[in-house]
């Protein structure tokens, strides 16, 4: 597999992520994508989408990027979720009690596939998460999380985010 995207790091501020291909990356990212095949392409283009699009104010427009029966597992968060109403249950609380949080993607690839989507295209992404605390104090972390894209529909079917890096 060869496609990969690399974003050049924007600075901090709201938009700021890396999408893949004709969906091309926010205010003041660059990306380079070189695909191995229209599905991979295709899958940097979701990853790339559901990056940008989920913060509070575009967050309805990440629903339908999932698949009815995705799954998601947050380590950051000790959080498991199975089909899109619980995805989405999921996504609406914690947007409510951080409603400014936004991730600047700072690199996609596709790497090699595995569990529990083996048929799936799966994308490795490494972001800095920027959000205010419930205490009122800014936060910036980095980490990184896998999206696991079909290849037939171009839906997310699975999304595993690591914990946050101390």
């Amino acid at each position: 597999m060869t496609s990969t995207v690399a974003a050049a790091a924007p600075g901090p501020g709201p938009g700021n992520g890396a999408a893949a291909g004709a969906s091309a990356a926010g205010p003041g990212a660059a990306a380079v994508v070189t695909a191995g095949s229209g599905a991979e392409a295709a899958a940097l283009r979701a990853a790339g989408d559901y990056m940008r699009l989920s913060r509070s104010e575009t967050l309805q427009q990440v629903y339908p990027l999932l698949a009815a029966d995705a799954t998601y597992t947050s380590l950051a968060l000790g959080t498991t979720c199975a089909g899109l109403p619980a995805i989405r249950d999921m996504m609406d609380g914690f947007f409510a009690k951080f409603p400014d949080v936004a991730w600047e993607t700072t690199s996609m690839a596709v790497v090699p596939p595995s569990e529990p989507r083996p048929g799936a295209v799966k994308v490795a992404v490494e972001f800095i998460r920027r959000w205010t605390a419930e205490d009122g104090v800014a936060q910036a972390r980095t980490g990184r999380e896998w999206i696991h894209v079909d290849p037939g529909s171009g839906r997310i079917v699975h999304v595993h985010v690591a914990p946050l890096d101390p």
